[in-house]
C-alpha cells in the first residue's frame, strides 16, 4: 500500500500515523488550542468529487458531532484540505473489538453480549435523539478504551461514506463489509432505519461468538445475494458451547423481515439483558419466520417431543423392561453356573500323597452337582471391605478433574482468582494432556477474571454516569435560564464549580468544553474576527451589513481587519471592518467555523430576540450536549 504523507491541517500537530487503510488514513495529533490528543482521519482523494459532496460531507459530520454519548466516539470537526475530506475525532488510547476478535478467534459469550449490549445503547442513543443510524456496524468499528469503556466508531459518518463510494464504483472499490449488512442495504433501499443496525449488530454478535462472519467463503457480490436470500449455520453448530438463548437472540436480529428485528432499540437491549440471565428472549422467531440464521437441530423441540412420546407409552417401555430383565436373568444364571463348574473341576484334583510320618489327609467332600458350594475360593469383599479397600479409595482421572472443576468454579465465583490458580498448579501430571489441561483452566479462570473486570468497569461507569446527571440537571437548568435571558456571565459562574467536585470526573473534559464555549461567546466579537486570520492574503466574499462584498483579506488587529475592496474601474480601496460590520449570518456562519455549538446559542438567542420561540428551539437543540435538552425545552415553552 503506498504511504500518504501527513496533512497540514491548521492549528493541529501531527504526531504520527495510526493506521492507513482502502478509505483513509489515521492520524495522531495535538489540538493546539486546547492541548489535546486527537485523532483525524483524511479519507483519500478520490471521494473529493464535487462542491455539493463536499457541503453534503460536512454537513453529515456536524450531525456527527451533535452526538453526546460515552459510547460514541466523539467528532470535533470535518473539513477539507489538499482535496481530500478529513474530520477530526476524539482520541482513544485502546484497541478495537477486531483486534480482540483476533487474538482470541472467539469471544466468550458474557464478553460478547456485553460488548453488544453498550453498542445497542449508543446507537439507541443516536436514533432517538437524531435519527442517526450507523450503515457500517462491525468488530473494527467498535473499540474498547483503556478504562474499558465500549465506543461505536464513524457513527453518522458511515452513511455518507457509503453513499460517496458510489462515485468509485468504475475503480472497482466497494466500501462496507458484506457480511454485516441488512437484506434492506444489500438491496439498495434508500430508506433505511434502526431497523438495518440491529441486523449488522446480530451480524456482529454472530462472528464473536461464532468466530466466523455471515458467508465469509462467498465473493462480496455472492455474500449480498446470500444476505438477502440465503442462511448461515446456527452459531451453536460452531460454537457448541454457546447456549439457547444467545442462539434465539442472534436469530432474532438477523430476521430478513425488519418488523420481527424488534420495535425498539429498547426492546433489543432488554432482550439482551434477559439472555445476559440466561433467559429466552421476549418474543423468539417462529420455526416460519425468516432468518438468516438456519436453527439447529440442537435448538429444536425433537428430543422432547420423542422424550414425550416414550413416557407416554406405558406398555411399550413395560414390554421393553421385561426384556432386559429376562436377559440380565440370564445372565446372571450363566455365570453362576460357570462358577460352579469351576469348583467342582478344583474339587476333584487329586492332591499328591503326603509322607508317613504325617498326619492322614482330610477326606476329599463330594458336593453334588445340583447345589452351589456353601463357600469358594475368592468370596466376595462386604460394603465395609470394600470401603476399607485402598484400591477402591483411588479416584480416577476423571474424578480428579470432575472434583477440581467444581472446587475451582466455585472459588472464581467467589472472586478468588489466586486460590482457584493455586488449585489448577497442584493438579498433579506431567504429562502432555495434563500440562494442556492446566493451561485452559488457566485461561479459563484469567477469561472469568477479565470478564468479571470488566463488567465491574461497566457498572461503576454507568452508576458513575447516572449520579452525574443528577447531580448536574438542576445546575444546567438555572444554567439555561441565564441563557435565555442573555446573562451568559451567570450560566459560566452556575457551571463552572462542577468541574471541580470528583464525583463528576467522568464529565470533566465535557464540561471544559462547555465552559471554553460560553467563555468565547461573552468574546464573540474577537472568536469571530479571528477567523479572519487563516484567510490572509485570499480574495473571499463577506456579507456585510450592507451587502455582499468581495474583499482581500489583510492584516487583524485589535479586533479591526484591514481589507481591499477591488471597484469597478480596477482600483483597490482600503476598507477597516470589525464585527459589527458583519451580517448577522456571516456572524453566525464564521462562529460555526471552529465553535459548533456556540454557534447554536448564538442563532437561538438571536431567534428569540426576533421572537421566534419554535426555531430558537430547534437551534438550541445543537448546543452542547449539557446543555442542549433544557435551553430547547426553555425556549419551547415561550412559544405561543
Amino acid at each position: 500500500m503506498t504511504d500518504i504523507q501527513a496533512p497540514t491541517i491548521a492549528g493541529f500537530e501531527i504526531l504520527g500515523k495510526l493506521g492507513q487503510g482502502g478509505m483513509a488514513t489515521v492520524w495522531m495529533a495535538r489540538q493546539i488550542s486546547l492541548d489535546r490528543t486527537v485523532a483525524i482521519k483524511v479519507l483519500l482523494p478520490r471521494f473529493a468529487v464535487d462542491d455539493e459532496e463536499v457541503a453534503r460531507f460536512q454537513s453529515e459530520a456536524q450531525a456527527a458531532a451533535r452526538l453526546k454519548h460515552a459510547g460514541i466516539v466523539q467528532v470535533y470537526d470535518a473539513g477539507v484540505t489538499d482535496g481530500s475530506y478529513y474530520f477530526i475525532m476524539e482520541y482513544i488510547a485502546g484497541y478495537t473489538v477486531g483486534d480482540w476478535l483476533r487474538r482470541k478467534g472467539v469471544l466468550p459469550e458474557r464478553d460478547a453480549l456485553l460488548v453488544a449490549e453498550h453498542v445497542c445503547d449508543a446507537l439507541a442513543y443516536a436514533w432517538d435523539h437524531a435519527k442517526v443510524i450507523h450503515c457500517d456496524i462491525k468488530p473494527d468499528n467498535v473499540m474498547i478504551d483503556d478504562d474499558g469503556t465500549v465506543k461505536v466508531m464513524d457513527l453518522g459518518l458511515a452513511r455518507t461514506l457509503n453513499a460517496m463510494s458510489s462515485y468509485t464504483e468504475d475503480d472497482g472499490y466497494v466500501l462496507g463489509t458484506p457480511s454485516y449488512m441488512s437484506p434492506e442495504q444489500a438491496r439498495g433501499d434508500a430508506h433505511l432505519d434502526f431497523r438495518s443496525d440491529i441486523y449488522s449488530l446480530g451480524a456482529m454478535l454472530y462472528h464473536l461468538v461464532a468466530g466466523k462472519r455471515l458467508f465469509s467463503e462467498a465473493d462480496e457480490e455472492t455474500a449480498l445475494e446470500l444476505q438477502i436470500t440465503g442462511t448461515a449455520p446456527d452459531p451453536m453448530d460452531l460454537n457448541t458451547s454457546l447456549s439457547k438463548p444467545t442462539c434465539a437472540l442472534i436469530e432474532r436480529m438477523l430476521a430478513k423481515n425488519p418488523d420481527l428485528r424488534g420495535d425498539s432499540w429498547q426492546a433489543v437491549h432488554a432482550d439482551m439483558r434477559r439472555v445476559y440471565s440466561g433467559l429466552m428472549p421476549h418474543q423468539p422467531l417462529q420455526a416460519d419466520d425468516m432468518s438468516t440464521v438456519q436453527r439447529s437441530e440442537r435448538r429444536s423441540s425433537v428430543d422432547t417431543e420423542r422424550l414425550k412420546r416414550l413416557t407416554a407409552n406405558t406398555s411399550s417401555l413395560s414390554r421393553s423392561t421385561a426384556i432386559w430383565t429376562t436377559l440380565w436373568t440370564a445372565i446372571a444364571a450363566l455365570a453362576v453356573a460357570m462358577a460352579i463348574r469351576f469348583y467342582l473341576a478344583m474339587a476333584s484334583h487329586t492332591p499328591p500323597a503326603a509322607p508317613v510320618s504325617s498326619p492322614p489327609s482330610p477326606p476329599t467332600r463330594t458336593v453334588s452337582s445340583s447345589r452351589q458350594p456353601a463357600s469358594i475360593a475368592h468370596p466376595p469383599r462386604t460394603a465395609a471391605e470394600r470401603r476399607e479397600s485402598p484400591v477402591q479409595r483411588t479416584p480416577t482421572r476423571r474424578q480428579q478433574i470432575e472434583e477440581l472443576l467444581q472446587q475451582v468454579n466455585a472459588q472464581k465465583e467467589a472472586g478468588e482468582y489466586a486460590q482457584a490458580e493455586a488449585l489448577v498448579a497442584a493438579y498433579p501430571g506431567n504429562l502432555p494432556a495434563d500440562n494442556a489441561f492446566r493451561e485452559r483452566m488457566r485461561q479459563d479462570i484469567q477469561r472469568h477474571r477479565d470478564a468479571r473486570e470488566s463488567e465491574r468497569l461497566m457498572e461503576t461507569r454507568r452508576r458513575q454516569e447516572q449520579l452525574g446527571r443528577e447531580i448536574m440537571t438542576p445546575v444546567m437548568q438555572n444554567a439555561a435560564h441565564a441563557i435565555i435571558r442573555g446573562d451568559l456571565q451567570q450560566a459560566l459562574d452556575l457551571i463552572r464549580p462542577l468541574r471541580a467536585r470528583d464525583d463528576l470526573s467522568l464529565y470533566h473534559d465535557s464540561l471544559l468544553e462547555l465552559e471554553n464555549g460560553l467563555e468565547s461567546l461573552l468574546n464573540i466579537d474577537d472568536s469571530i474576527m479571528e477567523t479572519f486570520r487563516m484567510e490572509q492574503g485570499q480574495t473571499i466574499e463577506v456579507a456585510l451589513g450592507s451587502g455582499r462584498v468581495l474583499l482581500t483579506i489583510g492584516e487583524l488587529q485589535n479586533g479591526q481587519l484591514q481589507c481591499f475592496e477591488q471597484g469597478s474601474n480596477g482600483e483597490f480601496r482600503e476598507l477597516t471592518i470589525t464585527a459589527q460590520d458583519l451580517s448577522p449570518h456571516e456572524r453566525v456562519a464564521r462562529l460555526s467555523v471552529n465553535h459548533h455549538g456556540e454557534a447554536a446559542i448564538a442563532s437561538g438567542m438571536m431567534a428569540l430576540k426576533a421572537g421566534d420561540s419554535a426555531r430558537a428551539a430547534g437551534l438550541f437543540r445543537n448546543a452542547h450536549f449539557l446543555i442542549a435538552d433544557p435551553l430547547s425545552q426553555l425556549a419551547g415553552q415561550q412559544a405561543p
